[in-house]
């Protein structure tokens, strides 16, 4: 039988049932003659077992050397090999009641070592209890020995074959770059693997890509954001029941439904052994059955939560107590936590409220560095131990209405908090009352405060008299915002006075301020004042309102002196002679770097002035004006339209060089915003729990989930929709997503 095993490996290779997975990598490793007894038909069937680089095949041997395929399956569905002497098990996962079978083999050893090789080098990562092994024979195995990045494609090529896929080329080297480069963050977003219409299903290439994660070792963070496939949030469900080194998860804006959320929050709790310390879940809604499944999550973390963003998910005031109970319920999670992003949902007072319970049994302990609540409906005058948070950097209260009461708080929080340096408060229907004053006495009482970014844009009701307390912080405010406080002349300038004596002053926005009715020329002495008194200006913004009137003769002022790197002058309708003007003053400047000039109704003599400045010019490395270029293209043809793209390249080349790209990888990074933590290497450890929390944190087992199980009951008492379900999560061990 030994002399005609090369005939019959030649007679699997040409058999259609492998012949046709050869497009995907497949390849015949080892054939071996066997024997299966079948009692009931008492009577023995030669068969040939070929072991592929993927799968596994069995045929029947017929007569003239044919063959009649009988099994086949992939390694990834192997759940046990049994090898006593010549007699081998083997067990595997198949919608077919029969998945077992047991032959007779004179090369048993052999096979089973050829099985285990062909199943390591697309397992990497894979825990060695994957499948049942108990060989009595064992022979050693040869050790895989690659590169990560070669164990990891190999990984993603046992995918593709799984999945039935052509493995992607670009996806291939996209991988190999990220890797070779160290690189351990995975956006999703950035190959070519995502249907761009929301009603067909996700490609096959993602799911075997996604999959690939499920063992990985290398990777510890991956982003996947603003895609119309909500069925992507269930792919990475399905790789968090396994997965134990992702530290980082970013599933925003995929339009996941209630379900997709249950089923990561169900392979949270599944896999007690994961790594996830920063999650984002931002943009998805998140009902209240959903959100009763992450507070479960969130009461039963075993390792720190260092940064959760939850904005934008159309959270309930009761969802919003259950996600803050759970916090105060693990307290060595919530501890740790150092961004918490919960923008854009429904506090009002019943969330606000444990949201304060939450602050005080934190107290001084708290780790959060940048809390961001805009357009949360806010009651923040009940939020009294906000003042507790010692470590807040970056506060944002945008878009909630502040009465008199809730400034007071805030003012409280000011004079004492030792690190606040950001402050939004646009949009807050501020007025020009006692506690809007008590915001800038409560700075500058701060002894500690320094380097403040402050905003107070869209809150019209200050009418610009808040200037006039300005200088109290004066030595504080480094950032300032202004948009949309419309004044009248006289004002606007007492103001811009004022704010020349903000000698740390480094950001200034000033757009749709001006409400101009008198003469141009005290608005543009003033402006020039601002610059040479304030010289630490480096970003100043004159969006809307101001016209080529006032900027025309401003850019005529500039001097060496001048230390702006960045000026946005958008949206004023200069037109070309705005554009000359800008183009005459930037032939002489050595300071700007970047322009934001759009919507001045430039068009083609405008840019053509324009693209001569670049001739002395070599500091300008960014200009913006694409709606303006893209409205005058499109209004051209023939020759004209040559042109004006003739000029538009020619001020491509001359920014390209002035601000030359270093380039690292051929695709791109998309940056996460500021002040998103550090992706951790590994599991960070708990902060040192505080005596007065010691006895509530030792009184809870770790899988404890009774407070927020009764919190949920209660929600569900008044809301019966709102039963806690299981979410559908997948088994541990392999199969398809």
């Amino acid at each position: 039988m030994a002399d005609d095993t090369e005939q019959y490996r030649n007679a699997a290779q040409a058999d259609t049932h492998i012949a046709k997975w050869a497009p995907y990598g497949e390849e015949i490793k080892s054939v071996h003659h066997c024997v299966e007894r079948q009692e009931k038909k008492k009577k023995d069937f030669q068969l040939l077992l070929v072991v592929g680089k993927f799968r596994i095949w069995v045929f029947l041997k017929e007569k003239k050397m044919k063959l009649k395929m009988v099994r086949e399956f992939h390694l990834y569905d192997l759940e046990s090999l049994n090898r006593n002497s010549d007699q081998v098990i083997i067990a595997y996962k198949s919608p077919a009641k029969s998945n077992k079978f047991t032959v007779t083999c004179t090369t048993a050893g052999p096979m089973i070592k050829c099985i285990r090789e062909s199943f390591a080098i697309i397992a990497s990562g894979f825990p060695a209890t994957y499948f049942q092994l108990e060989d009595s024979g064992a022979s050693p195995v040869d050790p895989y020995e690659a590169d990560t990045a070669t164990k990891f494609i190999n990984n993603y090529y046992g995918q593709c074959s799984f999945y039935q896929v052509f493995a992607n080329r670009e996806i291939v080297y996209y991988l190999r770059d990220l890797i070779d480069n160290n690189v351990t963050e995975l956006d999703i977003t950035q190959i070519p693997v995502i249907e761009d219409d929301a009603d067909k299903a996700p490609l096959l290439e993602l799911k075997a890509l996604v999959a690939s994660l499920r063992y990985d070792t290398h990777f510890r963070s991956v982003i996947c954001t603003d895609t119309p496939q909500p069925a992507i949030m269930s792919m990475f469900a399905y790789v968090l029941q396994t997965n134990v080194t992702l530290t980082k998860v970013v599933l925003s804006d995929l339009g996941a439904s209630e379900q997709h959320i249950i089923e990561v929050a169900e392979a949270l709790k599944k896999n007690s052994l994961h790594a996830v310390q920063i999650l984002d879940l931002s943009g998805n809604n998140i009902s209240l059955k959903a959100a009763m499944e992450l507070a479960k999550v969130f009461q039963s973390y075993r390792h720190p939560l260092i940064e959760l963003d939850l904005s934008n998910c159309s959270l309930q005031p009761r969802a919003v107590q259950l996600i803050f109970s759970a916090f105060i319920e693990n307290p060595s999670m919530s501890l740790s936590l150092q961004v918490l992003n919960l923008s854009n949902n429904k506090f009002e007072l019943p969330g606000s409220q444990e949201m304060e319970k939450w602050f005080f049994a934190l107290k001084v302990y708290a780790k959060i560095r940048h809390l961001l609540l805009s357009g949360c409906t806010l009651s923040l005058n009940v939020l009294q131990s906000l003042k507790h948070m010692t470590e807040i950097a970056e506060l944002d209260l945008s878009n909630n209405r502040l009465d008199g009461n809730a400034t007071f708080v805030l003012s409280t929080f000011l004079e004492v908090s030792p690190s606040i340096a950001h402050l939004n408060l646009s949009g807050c229907s501020l007025s020009y009352d006692a506690g809007a004053k008590s915001l800038f006495t409560a700075l500058s009482r701060n002894p500690k405060a320094a380097n403040c970014t402050i905003n107070f844009s869209e809150n019209t009701e200050l009418k610009m008299q808040i200037h006039k307390d300005l200088v109290q912080a004066a030595s504080k405010i480094t950032s300032l915002d202004l948009t949309g406080i419309k004044t009248k002349d006289a004002t606007w300038i007492e103001m811009v006075q004022t704010i020349g004596k903000l000698n740390m002053l480094h950001t200034l926005n000033l757009s749709d301020t001006l409400s101009r009715s008198g003469p141009q020329g005290p608005i543009v002495q003033a402006l020039s004042g601002l610059l040479q008194a304030c010289p630490t200006i480096t970003t100043l913004k004159l969006a809307t309102c101001y016209g080529k009137r006032v900027l025309i003769p401003f850019f005529d002022t500039w001097n060496e002196s001048v230390a702006v790197t960045s000026i946005d002058i958008s949206n004023n309708n200069m037109g070309d002679s705005g554009a000359a003007a800008l183009a005459n003053m930037l032939t002489n400047n050595r300071r700007l770097q970047y322009i934001e000039m759009d919507k001045n109704a430039t068009k083609t003599n405008g840019f053509a002035v324009l693209s001569s400045a670049f001739i002395l010019n070599k500091t300008v490395g960014r200009i913006n004006y694409s709606e303006d270029a893209q409205r005058e293209l499109s209004s051209l043809q023939g020759k004209p339209r040559e042109r004006l793209v003739f000029i538009l390249e020619s001020i491509g080349r001359a920014l390209q060089r002035n601000s030359p790209q270093e380039v690292v990888f051929w695709h791109t990074l998309k940056p996460r915003h500021w002040r998103s933590c550090p992706t951790p290497m590994e599991i960070l450890p708990f902060p040192p729990m505080p005596v007065h929390l010691q006895s509530q944190h030792n009184s809870m087992t770790l899988t404890d989930t009774a407070a927020v199980t009764a919190t949920v009951a209660a929600v569900s008492a008044d809301h019966p929709s709102g039963q806690a379900q299981a979410g559908g999560a997948r088994g541990a061990r392999g199969g398809r997503a």
